[in-house]
Parts: C-alpha cells; structure tokens; sequence
C-alpha cells in the first residue's frame, strides 16, 4: 500500500566516526542511503534525499527520488528535518537516516497509522526515542526554525515542544520484533557487522 505522505532519507551528516561519507558505502547492489530510499519508496507517493553536496546522488534520481540541498549551512539533524518538510509535497514525512538499512515497512505502516492530530510519531526502543525513525508534520517547522536560531539543536528537545505520540516498545516489537529497525551504523565495526549479519 502506498502511503499519501513522503519517505525522506536525511543523508547530509559529516560521518565522523565512520570515516567516510557513509551515505555512499556498499550495501547490496548499492549503497546505504539507496537501501534506505527504497525502503521508503515502497511505502511512500513521495521519496527525497537531504544532501550536503547533490554530486554523486544521481542514480538515486534516476529512480524517481528528488534530491534536495539541505537548506542549513550546519550538518545537524534540525537542519535536515527543515529542509524535508519544507520540500515536501505531503503534511506528512516519514524521516529516516540513511544509515537504517533494515527499515521493517510494518514499522513504517505503523507510525503511520498512529498519526491522528500529533504533529509528530516517534517510536521507543531500548528505552530511547527514536527521532530519526520517526513521522513529522510540516507544521513543525517554525518551532524547528526556532531552534535553530537560538543554536538550541537537540532533537528531543524538539520533541518536547510538540504534540508527540510514542510508540511503546511493545507496540514497536509487534511490528518489528528484535528492533532491526533501528540499527544505526555509527562506526564501521558496526557497518561489517550488521553486512555480514545482512548477507550484503
């Protein structure tokens, strides 16, 4: 089923402890952030990519997905999530990083669902939100903007402004048993692990 929202893969990060822009890493027969968007792609009538640099994003293009130049001169989550909502053609965007290779669309489906009148849908997991798997509104953005301009640039502090609805752990794990959702590849132990793990 296709969702009337969009799916919007935040790619722009600066990859410190990786090493390398790990958005371009091998992941199959592509790479981390194609396996992300076309996760969403499956579920969403709109998919884009936030980027630093557009170069080196073109088969991603190529595929139907619009690509878009974060709109802030920081590399901060904040700054991604303003430039998706603000290029979105839906009120609702389903964010993810692009290092979240094993999205379950049941999860995606799930948020969806949940989304009544909150302006954002964040699931728990390990007792943690988990904001860059999460379901927003473009109404957020002038608290979003808000916060940058004061520097203030914590997405749970964001959070805490907005009508948000948690998914429990155990609404999580109906959907999503072992939490392979959030998966997140912040060093490449991490990155061969959860490959090896993969098969890719």
């Amino acid at each position: 089923m296709i969702l009337p929202g969009t799916g919007a893969v935040l790619a722009g990060g600066r990859s410190l402890r990786f090493g390398s822009p790990k958005a371009h890493a091998s992941w199959g027969a592509g790479s981390l952030v194609e396996a992300v968007a076309s996760t969403l792609a499956r579920s969403f009538a709109e998919t884009l990519v936030v980027v630093k640099i557009p170069a080196g994003f073109e088969r991603l293009e190529r595929a139907g997905c619009r690509v878009v130049v974060d709109l802030d001169g920081e590399q901060h989550p904040l700054g991604g999530l303003d430039s998706c909502l603000a290029a979105s053609a839906f009120e609702h965007v389903l964010v993810a990083a692009c290092d979240m290779p094993a999205l379950r669309p049941a999860l995606l489906e799930r948020l969806w669902a949940s989304r009544g009148s909150f302006e954002a849908v964040v699931p728990l997991w390990n007792g943690v939100p988990q904001p860059l798997c999460a379901l927003y509104t473009r109404a957020c953005r002038a608290r979003i903007r808000g916060l940058i301009a004061r520097k203030a640039l914590s997405l749970r502090g964001l959070l805490g402004l907005l009508r948000t609805r948690y998914l429990s752990e155990a609404e999580v794990a109906e959907v999503d048993p072992s939490g392979a959702s959030f998966a997140d590849l912040d060093t490449r132990e991490e990155y061969e692990r959860l490959r090896l793990e993969a098969g890719c």
